[in-house]
């Protein structure tokens, strides 16, 4: 059958806590995955197959379900079992997260039901869409805003004066939890927990991540830069221009 379990949840995610994630599917990385997510904050069903994630789904109100390992036709079969079960209630089935080895044919799928495919994704990338599609789903904007920072964590893109930013992964990981905090210190364990959840704390790693971000940012001329807040850890920050000095006198002369 399905497991539950409920953990706390930090308040740096406060707009993601008490949001339940149905993880179902077939393979080692369920767990992994499950394992990860409970890590951020969420709330995590698991479940086996095509009959269990059912059953998970009419068991308790979820707001996405991610299937990882089961075939394109068993996601679209559990997505029309599903719509059934909710039409039946009168309410809308969760967005559906799905990771398979083949294209999902969504032609059948029920109106206002989002299904996403993203073959070979990794944990990182389905913990960052997650996050958008809940934060899209409770209404919350889609794109993070930073002064002239722009970051589209569905699409994994940022930008800087509306220029785009060539980011490695890691350093889009970085920069998102950086931007979520909206100038907000973040401490280095938190950071580096977050970034590497299953390793050791190591500041030298950390470092190197903040270094090549902060190049990437265009360093200390930078309109948004990332700074060390002494004791406290590392915030994004504008930069501020001291404006032009008014010469008084001059002025009155020409006068």
């Amino acid at each position: 059958m399905f497991r539950a379990d409920e953990i706390f949840v930090p308040l740096w995610f406060q707009e993601l806590r008490m949001r339940w994630i149905l993880v179902a599917g077939n393979g080692p990385r369920i767990d992994a995955f499950a394992k990860h997510l409970r890590h951020e904050g969420f709330r995590v069903s698991t479940a086996e197959g095509l009959t269990h994630a059912v059953e998970a789904l009419a068991a308790r109100t979820h707001n996405c379900a991610i299937f990882i390992g089961l075939p394109a036709k068993d996601v679209v079969d559990i997505a029309h079992q599903a719509g059934r079960i909710f039409s039946a209630h009168r309410c809308a089935p969760p967005p559906f997260l799905a990771v398979a080895t083949e294209p999902l044919d969504t032609a059948g799928m029920l109106a206002g039901q989002a299904l996403f495919w993203h073959a070979d994704a990794s944990d990182d990338a389905l913990l960052a869409h997650l996050r958008a599609l809940v934060r899209r789903a409770d209404g919350y904007p889609t794109h993070h805003r930073f002064g002239a920072l722009g970051l589209d964590p569905l699409r994994a893109r940022a930008s800087l004066d509306g220029q785009p930013i060539a980011l490695r992964p890691m350093e889009f990981n970085l920069l998102n939890l950086l931007i979520e905090a909206q100038g907000r210190p973040v401490s280095p364990v938190t950071l580096a927990s977050r970034l590497w959840p299953d390793r050791p704390y190591c500041r030298e790693r950390l470092a190197a991540q903040l270094h090549h971000l902060r190049r990437r940012l265009g360093g200390r001329t930078a309109a948004v830069r990332v700074q060390r807040v002494k004791s406290l850890g590392y915030a994004l920050s504008i930069r501020w221009i001291k404006p032009a000095r008014v010469d008084n006198h001059a002025a009155a002369s020409a006068l």
